[in-house]
């Protein structure tokens, strides 16, 4: 059973996606979200037709230049925002356009997103990247990852800026006992040695750590999260990492 915090990401990405145009003027601390999208016809001479791919991206950034040349590494390849949206949309409407004649009509309702939420506490951010993409397969496939930021250095906090070498194996064993709790596959998946725990962001109660589906079992087991508790995590934790838990903590 997926945990409230899952559930509570997927209402965040469903309410994304339907009041997408809402985001236009978002801003959440430092940070901006604008949108971008483009609606492509199969057809060139029905645009109404519902045969389409709709992309659509709401990116993150910042009018501090510090922190907007931080995003531009880690989001963008590099560019400015809309240089990426623009080569994005590029990308997937030739894709689409150049496959269409080929496709029956039943596949050719074909969606890509790509959106950024945004939290802030104190001087630390959260970037919440969801990519959505349904291609006329069996189902949409979905990729969420986790950007936590010091925005005032600023920089990226990587799990192994928080945790101590020496704490890494007693936090991964923590986190397998909590992995296991999801059934029999999960736990014939499991090699804690090679377990990735990359993927996290903080909340009031520890750290989260979050696999999309396939990675650690089938698409029919969905998202798997688990929380490490602060309590749970404060052996392992460095210097930087117990200032964030202070931050973070209740």
């Amino acid at each position: 059973m997926k945990t409230p915090k899952t559930l509570i990401i997927w209402l965040t990405c469903l309410l994304s996606v339907c009041f997408a145009g809402s985001l236009e003027a978002q801003s959440t601390g430092p940070f901006t979200i604008t949108k971008y999208e483009k609606i492509i016809p199969a057809y060139k001479n029905q645009p109404n037709s519902e045969e389409k791919m709709e992309i659509t991206l709401s990116l993150a950034d910042s009018k501090q230049a510090k922190l907007s040349k931080l995003l531009s590494t880690l989001l963008y390849k590099g560019q400015t925002s809309k240089k990426y949206s623009d080569e994005v949309i590029k990308k997937y409407e030739s894709q689409y356009l150049e496959e269409a004649e080929e496709m029956p009509p039943w596949a050719l309702q074909q969606e890509y997103g790509e959106y950024h939420r945004v939290t802030v506490n104190g001087s630390y951010a959260v970037i919440t990247r969801t990519i959505s993409a349904y291609f006329g397969g069996a189902h949409p496939n979905t990729v969420i990852t986790y950007f936590v930021i010091d925005t005032k250095t600023p920089a990226l906090l990587s799990i192994n800026d928080l945790i101590t070498q020496a704490g890494f194996p007693g936090l991964k064993s923590i986190a397998e006992r909590k992995l296991i709790a999801y059934g029999e596959e999960i736990e014939e998946n499991i090699n804690t040695s090679n377990l990735k725990m990359d993927n996290y962001y903080p909340d009031t109660q520890g750290l989260v750590f979050f696999w999309d589906p396939y990675e650690l079992s089938s698409y029919a087991v969905g998202q798997i999260d688990i929380i490490i508790t602060w309590n749970e995590a404060e052996a392992f934790l460095t210097t930087a990492g117990k200032k964030l838990s202070a931050v973070y903590r209740k």
